[in-house]
């Protein structure tokens, strides 16, 4: 029976090449992109669960917008609280790392002893706990060991930490391949190194660190966090009491929570759910393909199901012949699309930095598994359909698709294009979304501001510095920052009179800050070096202004000592995805990071050569890394822009899979329409007339999937939308233009079989069957 069925599935699939080729392509494709989408949402989704203790692992934040605490919360809460087992601060750094006399800009993470316990990090040389207890230690990944070392063993080498530090290396671990929102690709060092570094860790206010708190399974940790609270305040008497200081939050919670001030890396979960939502549809395209090819064709194998029936056949020998037919296809589809992932995956992987290999055993079953269920799926209702025929009716040739075939038909095509055109809408609006990212006006100049980071030399000579940069004319103003524009700034509060406290970004800067950036002063005046109590005074933006009710801020006084001095227009010190926040600017040079350079336009070139040889001179045998403002935020982008990349390549895929479809289809009802287009030539119709005849129905459908398009990618786009605070607008022009492609599509379809049938001779279009 199976070398029968096999038989017969072949030379069926022989005798109507084409149509099997356009099933087996649109399989191919769906497939294909069906596996790749969700290789990528099963990573996200996967973020930090390699860590053992996943669901016991909490953060300490500030409030619901800031996801940092202070330095002495973890010895508090362990020394006072014995059901929190174990903790760690966490505090990622970006600096120059150096190995003899050559440095690299390197993450270094520092933390507690506790780490381990709290984290899994595989250890491969050392003991990454002893290690971390070791003063001026530190502990390396693999990969970053290799980088700086070849075949070295690292074990015992001394690395300088900022041009300043030494540390020496006590053990390798093997950095997460996994996805996780911590940074561990290359060193981890103990927090208490950095005590020689400035560091005061008797700091009870500076919340600038992430701490992370280790309970037990299903540890009620509601009630834990209101007695921390009461803790501290009691502690700190000057605490608001009905304030909630600090709240736990659960580290399984945090990858796709990017909406707070904290260091980790996050994944962006509406991007998720479209990817996969994506795939299902796409893959969903592939079998309305197949059944609306397969049901269009029945009629052709009507008198082949009566013959069989007639010798004995019953209808499910019939209905697994059929199936079979669906399930050779499949193989093929399978086949064909591990041979494209196997050439796609290493370039998709690099794209989306997957580090995991596709093909794992569990997932060349996953995949066959998917094949032969599209398969299934596909062929279950062709092989139903066309295994009831009645003999009777086969043989005379009265088989009709009858009204319900055509409705079905119908609906799937409706259904394929609805697809099709919401995809195409969320493209554009998706391309609308990340032009409005590069060309909004941010409130400062981002095209003249070039910024790097300081490294000690600099920060040791911080003025000379800046006036040997003056000296070139191209040179117009250079400030020095805590952080560059667009990158992380830190948090602070204050105790308003109605003992309510206020939260806000700090900029730490010097006066020359709104000359480098262009930004605009409302009211009130700048730091003035000249007078020596500015360095307690501070400037507030729009935002702080209005959403702190503060009525007179010239007037109005934030600390004891800090009278506010003038306020400037908002502008957007973030990334758009991020509303513009209260925020002071703060005259505190001691403690800034990074220097930002206003240069002429029209003379860039000079003025980065001057830059360069200042900083050589300063900094003899380091390469300057420089960023402009500009791609300072474009680097808050790339997700997005990676995002929109391939969100373009899998909609192009679906209107190929729904194109497929339509050819295939439309091949087939011109084909059994030929005499029909003879007569019609013959009595005087002519190309136009035959055309719109057959293209005004196709037109009608594509025009009723509308109806479930548009309401499907204004659902969709409005949900990931929710992401940024600053959006585009949605325009009808999205809407019209992908309806507009859609019908040029179809009618270029209709027109090739069409034309190419109408412009034949009546006379030998009359003896076609």
């Amino acid at each position: 029976m199976f070398k029968n069925y096999l038989k017969i599935a072949t030379r069926n699939i022989i005798l109507h090449k084409g149509f099997s080729f356009i099933n087996i392509l649109g399989l191919t494709i769906g497939l294909t992109v069906f596996s790749l989408i969700i290789v990528y949402v099963q990573y996200e989704l996967s973020a930090d669960k390699h860590n053992l203790n996943y669901d016991r692992i909490y953060r300490v934040d500030l409030d619901e917008r800031f996801g940092v605490s202070g330095l002495t919360v973890l010895q508090e809460v362990l020394d006072n609280f014995d059901e929190v087992e174990t903790g760690t601060r966490y505090f990622p750094r970006f600096v120059d790392v150096g190995y003899e006399q050559n440095f690299f800009r390197t993450n270094v993470t520092f933390v507690d002893p506790g780490f381990v316990d709290v984290f899994t990090v595989k250890q491969i040389r050392g003991n990454l706990k002893d290690a971390l207890q070791k003063p001026n230690s530190a502990i390396v990944s693999k990969a970053w060991a290799e980088k700086i070392f070849g075949d070295e063993d690292p074990i015992g080498k001394t690395i300088r930490y900022d041009r300043a530090l030494d540390f020496t290396i006590e053990a390798v671990y093997d950095a997460p391949r996994k996805r996780t929102q911590l940074h561990l690709q290359e060193i981890i060092a103990p927090i208490y190194n950095l005590k020689d570094h400035g560091l005061d860790f008797e700091d009870k206010w500076w919340a600038n660190y992430i701490t992370y708190f280790l309970l037990p399974s299903n540890h009620e940790h509601t009630n834990l966090i209101t007695r921390i609270n009461k803790h501290f305040q009691q502690l700190h008497d000057d605490i608001n009491p009905n304030y909630p200081v600090y709240y736990l939050n659960s580290f399984s919670n945090l990858y796709f929570d990017a909406g707070k001030f904290d260091y980790s890396l996050h994944g962006n979960k509406s991007s998720v759910i479209i990817f996969f939502t994506s795939a299902v549809l796409i893959i969903f395209l592939a079998a309305f393909n197949f059944i609306n090819l397969a049901t269009a064709r029945a009629s052709l194998r009507a008198k082949e199901v009566a013959i069989r029936k007639i010798a004995g056949s019953n209808r499910r020998q019939l209905f697994l012949q059929f199936l079979f037919e669906s399930l050779i296809l499949s193989v093929a589809a399978i086949v064909l699309s591990l041979i494209l992932t196997a050439f796609f995956y290493p370039r998709y992987s690099e794209f989306f930095r997957i580090v995991i290999p596709f093909f794992t055993f569990f997932r060349i079953i996953r995949f066959i598994g998917i094949g032969l269920l599209l398969g299934f799926i596909s062929g279950i209702y062709p092989a139903m359909y066309m295994s009831g025929f009645i003999p009777v009716k086969a043989l005379s040739g009265k088989i009709s698709q009858g009204i319900k075939g055509k409705t079905f038909r119908s609906i799937l095509i409706v259904l394929q294009f609805a697809v099709s055109i919401s995809l195409l809408i969320c493209t554009f609006i998706i391309n609308d979304q990340l032009v409005y990212f590069h060309e909004k006006d941010l409130g400062f100049d981002k095209e003249q501001v070039i910024n790097f980071k300081l490294n000690r030399q600099i920060r040791n000579h911080r003025e000379a510095f800046r006036q040997t940069l003056l000296q070139n004319p191209q040179i117009i103003d250079v400030c020095y920052i805590y952080n560059p524009l667009g990158q992380i700034i830190v948090s602070g509060s204050y105790t308003d009179e109605n003992n309510e406290m206020e939260k806000f970004r700090v900029i730490k800067t010097d006066p020359n800050f709104l000359s480098v950036h262009g930004i605009e002063l409302l009211e009130g005046r700048n730091f003035d070096p000249n007078l020596e109590t500015d360095i307690d005074n501070i400037i507030i933006n729009e935002a702080m202004v209005y959403e702190h009710g503060i009525e007179n801020p010239l007037e109005y006084q934030v600390w004891e000592d800090s009278q506010i001095i003038g306020v400037i227009r908002d502008f957007n010190y973030r990334a758009l995805q991020h509303k513009i926040e209260p925020a002071m600017l703060w005259w505190e040079v001691e403690d800034t990071h990074a220097i930002a350079i206003r240069i002429n336009q029209k003379n860039i070139q000079p003025a980065i050569e001057h830059i360069k040889k200042t900083f050589t001179e300063f900094c003899p045998g380091i390469e300057l890394e420089y960023n402009y403002n500009t791609e300072l935020f474009n680097k808050h982008y790339q997700a997005e822009e990676r995002f929109s990349l391939i969100f373009r390549y899998f909609s192009g895929l679906a209107i190929l899979i729904a194109c497929l479809g339509l050819f295939g289809l439309i091949s087939f009802l011109t084909t059994n329409r030929t005499k029909e287009i003879g007569i019609r030539k013959v009595l005087g119709a002519n190309v136009s007339t035959i055309l719109w005849l057959l293209t005004k129905e196709i037109t009608i459908l594509v025009l009723a999937a509308n109806l479930i398009a548009w309401p499907m990618a204004y659902l969709v786009m409005r949900k990931w939308m929710m992401n940024f605070a600053y959006k585009v607008d949605f325009s009808i022009w999205n809407y019209l233009i992908a309806v507009f492609l859609a019908l040029c599509i179809t009618w270029l379809t209709v027109a090739y079989h069409t034309i190419k049938t109408a412009l034949r001779n009546p006379a030998d279009i009359l003896r076609y069957e």
